[in-house]
């Protein structure tokens, strides 16, 4: 299998790495930004073709066999990008958000059986432990907080979070929504009834997490990539002063699982099965569209 990649930001190098784990060769590296950093991207992109003109890479690579996109351009020139290669019979893995406009998915959700879209925190193995502790446990409640820019921010990169919610807690709606310059704080809600507190707390010098409340446990992703289980309070005296601690029953890094950047390597397996044929229900453009369409309705 051999991959066509549009765009040469830092994240492409990442992609790369697990596309070569995974045993998919580059066939070529398309730029929009001109042969002036023509040796930039060389130096970037060591012994892989680079191409200048967006027709004669797509036609060098349709002409190979078994050969798939990889979109991870500026958001802006998504569009145009996929409008060019969604006519051809390959599969095209999109990175996230795909498009900041909800609306701008409609045109495009004919080609959802040939597009995959990169939300690579959905395949982390630490939250996917999840459906089958819920099977087992009832949830009471979860808790996130999210360190943002700015609001605008929220649809390029929070959108992320809503990704993991969403994934495995299903749609999600928004029930209420208090809105300040500082901060956001909203209540979602999904068809279990299953009640979220998010909190958007711009420029805080927080990291990001997600609590989730069961009742014998508390699960802590904080970052993301580091999950802490607690079980219990352990009660301790010193100096006559009653110390309280939570039990820390496990804790598991998502970076020490991978020598990539989390997620990608395993985001990058499904997105092999899926250019073979195999229907991959998520992450597809229903469901970024349905992130997306969250987050506008929390930032309106």
């Amino acid at each position: 299998m051999y991959l066509t990649i549009f765009g040469t930001s830092d994240i492409v190098k990442e992609h790369i790495k697990s596309a070569k784990k995974n045993n998919i060769k580059i066939f070529g590296i398309y730029t929009s930004r001109g042969k002036r950093d023509l040796k930039k991207i060389q130096k970037k992109f060591h012994n892989i073709d680079i191409f200048f003109n967006i027709k004669v890479c797509i036609e060098k690579s349709i002409l190979t066999k078994n050969c798939h996109f990889l979109v991870a351009s500026s958001i802006k020139n998504n569009e145009k990008i996929l409008r060019e290669i969604c006519k051809y019979d390959r599969k095209i893995l999109v990175e996230k958000p795909v498009f900041l406009k909800s609306n701008k998915f409609d045109k495009f959700l004919k080609y959802e059986k040939k597009i995959f879209v990169g939300y690579n925190r959905v395949f982390y193995k630490n939250l996917n432990n999840i459906p089958k502790l819920l099977k087992k446990n009832k949830l009471k409640y979860g808790s996130i907080k999210i360190p943002e820019i700015n609001k605008q921010n929220i649809l390029i990169n929070s959108c992320h979070i809503i990704s993991i919610l969403i994934h495995l807690f299903g749609p999600l709606n928004l029930n209420f929504v208090i809105k300040k310059k500082d901060y956001i704080f909203c209540v979602l809600k999904n068809k279990s009834n299953q009640i979220f507190f998010v909190e958007f707390n711009f420029n805080s010098p927080e990291n990001f997490s997600i609590e989730l409340n069961f009742k014998k446990f508390k699960y802590i992703f904080k970052p993301i990539e580091t999950l802490k289980i607690f079980d219990r309070i352990n009660k301790k005296k010193i100096r006559s002063i009653n110390v309280y601690k939570p039990n820390l029953l496990r804790q598991v890094n998502e970076t020490e699982l991978t020598g990539n950047k989390p997620g990608f390597d395993i985001q990058y397996k499904y997105f092999k099965k899926f250019a073979s044929g195999h229907l991959i229900n998520f992450p597809n453009l229903k469901f970024a569209k349905r992130i997306i369409t969250l987050c506008e309705k929390i930032i309106m």
